[in-house]
């Protein structure tokens, strides 16, 4: 349960900074560390790799994001810089952005010859409205 904690104490530092103090704000969709946390993806996160002790980092990786994109990660300015720097192919092949279950089993298969960023695309935990969202800007990016 460490990516609840870290969720945890990220929530409570971003509320602070963003409450720093009187007649100052908060703004709802300001995200403070997306810079941080899209550098930690870039650089650092870990990948989906064959064996199952460091998948499990991966997944406690992809659950930390799920919780983080409710309030503090912004999953569609991920997808927007991912698109504007090219790392992203125009076209997932036959990946789907919300894969059903045949789908996610070949996915699953598969997932650890993809690029890092398009892993995390593929696995991270999104709701209904966020996946409209990336999908509209995906699209709009074909």
């Amino acid at each position: 349960h460490r990516w609840l904690v870290v969720a945890e104490l990220l929530k409570k530092r971003q509320t602070a900074l963003l409450d720093g103090g009187p007649g100052k704000k908060a703004k709802k969709d300001e995200y403070i560390f997306q810079d941080i946390l899209f550098k930690y993806l870039n650089e650092s996160a870990p990948t989906w790799i064959v064996n199952d002790e460091d998948r499990i980092q991966f997944k406690n990786m992809i659950i930390l994001f799920g919780e983080l994109v409710r309030s503090m990660f912004s999953y569609e300015k991920y997808l927007k810089k991912l698109i504007s720097r090219g790392d992203l192919p125009m076209r997932l092949s036959k990946m789907n952005l919300a894969p059903n279950q045949q789908d996610f089993s070949l996915l699953c298969k598969e997932l650890h010859t993809l690029p890092r960023h398009i892993q995390y695309v593929l696995s991270l935990p999104l709701t209904d409205t966020h996946k409209v969202r990336c999908v509209r800007i995906y699209v709009g990016y074909l």
